[in-house]
């Protein structure tokens, strides 16, 4: 169960970080094209 758990947890953070560059990098370009 411990391990499924930290599976669980490191796709959470994984998962975050993906949205989290996303959102970034689409704001970037926004900032860039003058939105």
């Amino acid at each position: 169960m411990l391990v499924l758990r930290g599976f669980v947890f490191i796709l959470h953070v994984v998962l975050c970080v993906c949205v989290l560059k996303t959102t970034v990098g689409v704001g970037l370009q926004m900032h860039e094209q003058g939105w």
